[in-house]
């Protein structure tokens, strides 16, 4: 049985009861805020409850631990922080005048919670498990695993994905919002800060809030996402909050993905629209794909593309695949028609020159007596087999089996070539093994199986050998003045393993305001391997509690995340 007592209330790993987590870095002895429920307050005699996770203003979610189920769970606890306030640590205390907007919060909340909770288990959302009253407020408890914002994996993967790498993401979570949007269930919150990116590369929709703080003219703190919220969030005129309203926000977040920016915000949008699609973009991607994005950002919900049914339909590029196939199979087909074209002219040359050939040699040979009398008996009759046998002449090449050229993989990474279209359609591709190279990139292919410009047969299998980098390096002396966040890329992108960096605050110089790296251990310069156990200290002179903010600043370091490279 798990020893509550070691937990770390931070990462839910049992550290053998350290006050700073040797795994996460957690502090146990740091403050919690007044608002919030206290480390290990124990709920529903089940939950323990541990590190904020996320604040908005509908209440705080925290990090729990399932004492009957022994794992680590989510806890979203209603509390409209504008309109009420902890008494003794844990009891919520409501201001007079709020108490109809706070009650009807809390039945709108359990509603949401049970009609999630009684749809079970869906690919796309971590599965309710629970739902109850306590100490005068409302609880949310889901399943947890480890995960990244949508917006935090962008970052560490050069800040957008090609139309190829998001259709993969995307796509699949429809089906989920169309379960949630059949139930009754509309999210109103769609951005890259709540679209949770997992270890197995799954998209999920988190952060499932009451219709009055997605909204701007309700009586609690709205919490809209800007470029991201549709204009009927807005209260514009009579708009009405539909599915449309999460077509905008899907819509949106994809443009991000893709552009590196959000459209402008829909308020602003209303009287003086300048989203536009950057050039470069309009010919990467499928015109069908930027013409759903069109039509799902229209400003107007009437405008708009109303449903997830139609916009999948409409970023199914299937036909733009096929008349890709079908352009490159006619433009193989012109190229063929001209090589068999030449190769017939070359066979019907080659022929006549044989024939002139034989011609000339029966003149000179058999028939020369009769052309130019027998002035001279021969001593025996021409040997045609000493003649070197032409051989047949043929005018036409077989193309029983056609067959494609092998590009230079080498350099590219294999998600680049895997997500390719045309090599996906031609080739079996896999990744054979992995090595260390000083050469090639982390990630990149090293080496492949059938040689560049090989002509074989569609559907032959390519495998390869990947890049894990240099065996060892030397940690950067430019860590030192680099913030806590650019310094975790900045090792991940040189190839350390995400579980061997640990960040640790410190105290520093009460000059600088921002969380920047003081010294690491090995020290800055030492000589590493990828799986080396690095130690980031950093100045803690900062609050990183924001009662304002959308999201807690959380320990990055802890976790693993797939990613494409």
């Amino acid at each position: 049985m798990q020893n509550l007592d070691n937990l770390c209330m931070g990462c839910m790993n049992d550290n053998g009861g350290e006050e700073v987590c040797p795994i996460c870095g957690f502090d146990s002895l740091s403050p919690t805020p007044p608002n919030a429920l206290s480390l290990k307050t124990l709920l529903n005699n089940r939950y323990l409850v541990g590190k904020i996770l996320t604040t908005g203003g509908e209440g705080i979610t925290y990090l729990g631990y399932d004492t009957e189920l022994s794992k680590p769970v989510r806890i979203k606890e209603y509390y409209p922080n504008d309109i009420c306030a902890r008494k003794d640590g844990k009891s919520v205390k409501v201001k007079k005048d709020s108490t109809f907007i706070y009650n009807s919060g809390i039945m709108e909340f359990l509603e949401l919670s049970k009609n999630l909770q009684d749809i079970g288990s869906l690919p796309g959302i971590y599965e309710v498990l629970d739902c109850f009253e306590e100490n005068g407020t409302a609880y949310r408890v889901t399943d947890y695993s480890n995960g990244i914002t949508l917006m935090e994996f962008l970052l560490r993967n050069g800040g957008t994905l090609t139309w190829e790498q998001a259709k993969s993401l995307f796509v699949p979570l429809i089906p989920t919002i169309l379960k949630l949007h059949a139930s009754g269930i509309i999210h109103m919150g769609i951005s890259p800060e709540t679209i949770f990116v997992g270890r197995d590369g799954r998209l999920r929709l988190t952060e499932f809030s009451i219709a009055a703080v997605r909204t701007a003219d309700s009586d609690l703190p709205a919490q809209l996402f800007a470029g991201y919220a549709a204009i009927e969030q807005y209260g514009y005129e009579d708009t009405k909050i539909s599915t449309a309203t999460d077509v905008y926000s899907f819509a949106a977040t994809l443009f991000r993905t893709l552009i590196g920016n959000p459209p402008p915000a829909a308020n602003l949008r209303i009287n003086n629209d300048n989203m536009s699609f950057p050039q470069k973009l309009a010919s990467e991607i499928p015109q069908n794909v930027l013409i759903a994005l069109a039509n799902a950002l229209q400003i107007l919900p009437e405008d708009r593309t109303r449903n997830f049914t139609e916009l999948k339909q409409d970023l199914d590029d299937s036909e733009y695949v096929a008349e890709k196939e079908q352009k490159r199979e006619k433009e193989e087909i012109k190229k063929e028609k001209k090589a068999n074209k030449s190769v017939t002219i070359k066979a019907a040359v080659i022929t006549a020159a044989a024939l002139i050939l034989i011609a000339l040699i029966l003149v000179f040979t058999v028939f020369r007596a009769s052309i130019f009398g027998n002035t001279k008996e021969t001593s025996s009759m021409l040997n045609l087999s000493s003649l070197e046998s032409v051989g047949p002449v043929s005018n036409t090449v077989s193309h029983s089996e056609k067959l494609y050229a092998v590009p230079d993989f080498t350099g590219k990474t294999f998600a680049e070539v895997s997500t390719n279209v045309d090599y996906a359609n031609t080739f079996k591709m896999s990744v054979a093994k992995k090595e260390f190279s000083n050469t090639f990139d982390k990630g990149t292919i090293m080496a492949q199986s059938v040689q560049k410009n090989s002509n074989v047969a569609k559907n032959t299998e390519i495998t390869f050998t990947v890049s894990l980098g240099p065996k060892s390096f030397k940690l950067p002396t430019s860590l030192k003045g680099m913030s806590r966040k650019d310094a975790y890329i900045k090792l991940l992108e040189m190839g350390i393993e995400p579980s061997a960096i640990k960040f640790y605050s410190k105290m520093g110089s009460t000059a600088t305001k921002e969380e920047v790296v003081l010294e690491t251990s090995p020290s800055l310069g030492s000589t590493i391997t990828p799986d080396t156990q690095i130690n980031v200290f950093y100045n803690s002179n900062i609050i990183t509690y924001n009662n304002n903010s959308s999201s807690e600043d959380t320990d990055v370091s802890s976790e693993e995340y797939s990613t494409i490279e």
